[in-house]
């Protein structure tokens, strides 16, 4: 019966995985290091940026050498602290974590600190043949407000 759990939620880790594949491609496209888009309701300009953690390399059940890191301020540069932030598994085989010890997650939502950034961690569990997983951040208020971050999981 537990196997039959086990092969359940992988199928349905895969179908989730494959249903998000066209939306990885399609942002591939368009992404950037730092877009400037206007807020919902705000008025003013967010600029929602990555500060370190993409194109970085990991070995099976390895973790990435530097976390994923995110900031959002507003144009002018005031940061904005206390807003949610989604780390989300978009496409390969591992999960989004905590960048100190915790559980595992397909989807973080974390909040920004004073300085305006948030951060996760990837764990890679290996097996894609491609060789490459990819996670998103979005502010979680404006959801076109989002990066991608682009793992090496050879």
């Amino acid at each position: 019966m537990a196997y039959f759990a086990v092969v359940m939620i992988q199928l349905y880790k895969y179908k989730l995985m494959l249903a998000t594949l066209a939306l990885a491609f399609s942002l591939c496209g368009c992404e950037s290091a730092e877009r400037e888009i206007n807020s919902s309701g705000a008025g003013d300009t967010w600029v929602f940026a990555k500060v370190s953690g993409d194109n970085q390399s990991t070995v099976r059940l390895g973790i990435l050498p530097q976390p994923m890191i995110v900031k959002l301020a507003k144009l002018n540069g005031t940061p904005l602290p206390d807003k949610n932030i989604r780390f989300s598994l978009i496409y390969g085989n591992g999960t989004v974590q905590k960048p100190v010890a915790g559980g595992d997650y397909f989807d973080l939502v974390t909040f920004t600190d004073f300085e305006g950034k948030a951060s996760a961690q990837f764990l890679n569990y290996g097996g894609d043949s491609l060789g490459v997983s990819r996670v998103s951040a979005e502010v979680m208020s404006d959801a076109s407000l989002a990066v991608v971050f682009t793992i090496n999981t050879n």
